[in-house]
Order: C-alpha cells, then structure tokens, then sequence
C-alpha cells in the first residue's frame, strides 16, 4: 500500500564552544528533547509515521584534536542519531573519525573535500577499510559540506539552528498516478510544517525544508520505480532518462515548497533489495553507478568493494568521478564505500541491511 513516512527529522544546532565539554553535553541534551519534540508533533498532528529522529553538528574549524577528545566523551542518547564531526579532509585523520564514531552506534561523521588528492583519498580508503559497522557511518562530500537531513553528511551551515526533513515515498509513485501521487505528496508536506511550525517558533528555529531525494529502504524500492517508467532492468538503455525524468519531478516539486540539502534519486546499494538483485546479477558495476553520477543520483552509497581489489588509487579515482559528475551537475554528491572479503556477486551481512552483494569495479 502507497505510504508516506518520514524517513528523518533532523535538529540542525549550532556550537558555539567547542572546548567546553559541559556546554556540548547540554547541546546534545537540548536538541535531543527538542527533536523528539518535533518528531511527536509530527506524528500525532500530521499523522505521519516518523522512522529516525537525528541530530546534526555544524563543522568544527581548528583544534580537530581537542574538539574529538570531547566528541568521543560526549553523552549520546538512545534512539537517536548524531552527526557530530565534519571537517576539511585536509584538516582530518581516520584517527579522529574512527574515535569520534566508536564514541556510540548512532554517531556518524562526514568530511567535505573539491579536489581528489591523495590525503583525501587516502582518508576514504583507510576509513572504508574498517568494519562495515564503522565505515557505513562515514561520508565524503563533494564540492562543500551540505545542510540536509541525510547522514552521514547532514550538519549545520547556517548561522540559525533548524529543522530539516527527508521522506520515504517510492510507494507512493510507484502505484498511483503522477498526478494524484504528487497531490498526495505536496499535502503532506504541508501538514508536517504546519505541525512543527508551533515549536520551532518557541525554541527560536528556522525551518530549513525538505530534502526531497528519493530514497530506498529495502522493499520499499527506488530501483522498481526507476524500472517501472524506463521499462526495461536497471542499468539497460533508458535508465538514465527514466532518473532524470524523476528528478525534473522532484525539482518541480521543490518550486512549490522548501527544500534543502541534495534533492536527487538515490541508490544506495545495501538500502535497496531490488538494487541489490541488480548487482548479484551483474547488471550492475561500480563504473555503472559512477556514469549514472553525472545525469542523476546523489552519489556513490552503501557501495560494497571488494577488498583485494580496494586501493588508495581507486580511492582516488572514485573522488575524481565524483568531483567530476558533481561540477557538471552543479549539485553536491556524496560517497560512502565500504568493504569486505569475497568475489563480486558474493553477499556480506551487514547486519540491519541484511545480506549485500560485492559489486563489480567494471
């Protein structure tokens, strides 16, 4: 049945003392009542199931080394999520972001970079080496840091704390009609920012809008979209124009509300059980996703290398695709690999998204 969910209600925050672990505590503390606060309303007033409930950081400047020591000391709270660290790649070791992640489940952290250099590289090759637990709760993004509710790249960039929203809605255009769907969808947008309106006017805070990227979550699938307007398998000739078409609708649907961060149809492999057919099947390659980069989709995610073919210079030259795909389109991207043991078309589990297949390089 065709649904609407919220898949995140984000609390973007701003830190105004870094160094002060006490302060930080209570920022986490504040921010998690009022995302939760947020979240109630959006459920009992607009009666929208809301999935995540998160909390977003804006990027540290200097003192990366003390300001980790906090992080990874810092009080998080059960059922939420926190994207705590962002920062220059250049400023920034997989040192930091290994501790800073390993600080709890539900912490996430993102580096930004608009060049594809080696320390860049060799960054997102030593972190995506890690656990696919560790590794999945990083991200690069290219060309800047992007305010949008989706981790790990989700934090702050204005000078305004505010609430931001992503959605789950494949559904509903995959069983009804353009026109009904988007009736449907642009009602209830507005039934969640009336709900929230009340609170975010007390605690002060903006609404930074929706980020209205399609995207997956298991059955509920993107991929059977996409093949429902192309009409042919993910990846046959027609792919590219049945995204782009779903990405004009998103774009026009954006003209008629607020929206932020990427606004893209996303394919993150372990996040969609049809794409993930699509890679066992070999219809799929990592070259494939990376093409597709540069009419449509949001970036390279949830991509599962193998590990004897995983290298600083594919590192590289994934960054330079990404870079690539991210300035003709003139919209950010982001990547997130991770990496494991086996041959392409071999399944891992990665635990809440289920059993994943290796993907193929070309």
């Amino acid at each position: 049945m065709a649904k609407i969910r919220v898949r995140a209600v984000t609390l973007h925050v701003i830190i105004d003392d870094w160094l002060n672990p006490g302060y930080i505590n209570r920022v986490v503390t504040e921010a998690t009542e009022i995302v939760s606060e947020a979240a109630e309303a959006i459920e009992r007033e607009a009666g929208v199931e809301v999935w995540t409930k998160r909390v977003a950081f804006p990027p540290v400047r200097g003192r990366i080394g003390e300001v980790v020591s906090i992080l990874e000391k810092t009080r998080y709270y059960d059922g939420i999520y926190y994207s705590v660290l962002h920062a220059d790649s250049l400023s920034i070791t997989p040192s930091h972001i290994e501790r800073v992640i390993s600080a709890g489940d539900r912490v996430y952290a993102s580096v930004y970079t608009d060049r594809a250099d080696e320390t860049t590289a060799q960054l997102l090759y030593s972190i995506a080496s890690l656990q696919p637990s560790i590794a999945y709760r990083f991200s690069v993004t290219v060309p800047d840091h992007v305010e949008t509710p989706y981790f790990p790249s989700a934090t702050t960039t204005s000078s305004v704390p505010g609430l931001s929203i992503a959605l789950l809605y494949a559904s509903l255009f995959r069983e009804k009609d353009r026109a009904e769907a988007n009736a449907e969808l642009l009602g209830t947008l507005d039934r969640i920012e009336d709900a929230v309106t009340d609170i975010l006017r007390r605690r002060g805070l903006q609404f930074y809008g929706f980020d209205l990227s399609l995207s997956p979550w298991m059955d509920d699938s993107v991929v059977e979209l996409v093949e429902k307007i192309s009409g042919v398998p993910l990846g046959e000739i027609g792919t590219g124009s049945a995204i782009l078409e779903l990405e004009e609708m998103i774009a026009r649907t954006c003209d008629e509300t607020i929206c932020t961060g990427f606004n893209q149809v996303m394919l993150p492999v372990a996040e969609d059980n049809i794409l993930k057919n699509r890679v066992r099947e070999g219809r799929i390659s990592l070259k494939d996703l990376a093409l597709l980069n540069y009419a449509c989709v949001a970036g390279i995610d949830m991509v599962v290398i193998p590990s004897r073919e995983w290298s600083p210079q594919l590192a590289q030259s994934i960054l330079r695709e990404v870079l690539s795909a991210s300035s003709a389109k003139g919209m950010p991207l982001g990547v997130r690999i991770l990496t494991a043991e086996g041959r392409p078309g071999e399944d891992v589990d990665l635990g809440v998204f289920g059993l994943t297949p290796i993907i193929r390089i070309s």
